[in-house]
């Protein structure tokens, strides 16, 4: 939840479905996604943060009054007015605030009885608390503190979002374990085509795309960068030395999460990869191969 908030109170329109599925569970990314916030986009691997569908979301979850108020495309950078809701003493205008550590201390003086939405406390002081809690004049509510998710949906309090559970993201892919390696050198893995490999242990052979390899988004189904990584080295018949996925502490970070992966496939603790060279680059214990070894055939290949 605070993560997707804290991107909103940044000012991003758009993040990197990597990033997004490591730190949001799966069950606030199944509720972004499912009220619309999250949106998939033609950027390769990124989704983008719909400002229109958060106030909508925000409309129904504190049941907010429009009255015609038109829903804004984007966020402001101070503070915005998204309608009114009804209490005891008659309406309170509803304000959000994307970026509080711009816009809280203006908004906080609002005229009119208020109610003043920040994502994160990040900028809400001991003071503000003090000054504008329940009841005030002017109250500051956090969402991170007052929103939740329940199977897939966006919450607050007994206020569920509707509809949103039949958007909600798949199931992540299933992992494939293979067994019967003992070593990483009794391994090969060679390339069949761009999303799937071959992986031989002795006389086993086992054909496996990216989503049987557990190295697919869960959304999109799309190849991660690990699976772009394995490609690069069976391309390279087991070498990378390249700046293709970044710098080198990028690369590194890449590298021990498909060298994780692998070991979770295979059942082996050891590292797949020998330690790195500044001559040679990242070198596999693995045998890699671009193509299946000379004299097999695909109609000869038996796979299990």
């Amino acid at each position: 939840m605070r993560a997707l908030l804290e991107l909103i109170e940044m000012g991003a329109l758009m993040a990197r479905t990597e990033d997004l599925e490591a730190k949001l569970d799966a069950d606030s990314l199944a509720a972004f996604r499912g009220a619309g916030i999250l949106r998939p986009t033609d950027y390769k691997a990124h989704e983008e943060i719909s400002p229109s569908d958060f106030i909508r979301t925000l409309r129904a979850l504190y049941r907010i009054e429009g009255r015609g108020l038109p829903v804004a495309g984007v966020f402001d950078r101070h503070f915005q007015s998204i309608g009114w809701v009804r209490d005891e003493d008659g309406d309170r205008s509803v304000v959000l605030v994307p970026q509080p550590a711009r816009g809280l201390n203006i908004a906080v003086h609002h005229p009119n009885r208020a109610l003043l939405l920040v994502p994160t406390a990040r900028a809400v002081t001991a003071k503000h608390r003090e000054h504008h809690g329940p009841g005030r004049w002017v109250h500051i509510e956090v969402l991170e503190e007052a929103l939740s998710t329940k199977g897939g949906r966006l919450a607050r309090g007994d206020v569920l979002l509707p509809g949103a559970a039949a958007s909600s993201a798949p199931p992540p892919p299933a992992r494939a374990k293979i067994e019967g390696a003992e070593r990483w050198n009794q391994v090969r893995i060679c390339k069949v085509h761009g999303k799937m490999v071959r992986i031989d242990i002795g006389k086993k052979r086992h054909r496996r795309t990216h989503v049987d390899l557990g190295m697919a988004h869960k959304r999109s189904r799309k190849p991660k960068r690990q699976w772009a990584l394995l490609i690069e080295l069976c391309e390279g018949h087991g070498y990378f030395k390249s700046w293709k996925f970044g710098n080198a502490e990028a690369t590194r970070k890449l590298v021990e999460r498909l060298g994780n992966d692998l070991c979770a496939i295979l059942g082996l603790e050891d590292t797949p990869f020998h330690r790195y060279r500044r001559d040679s680059g990242w070198r596999t214990k693995f045998v890699a191969r671009p193509d299946l070894p000379d004299g097999i055939s695909e109609g000869e290949d038996a796979d299990d």
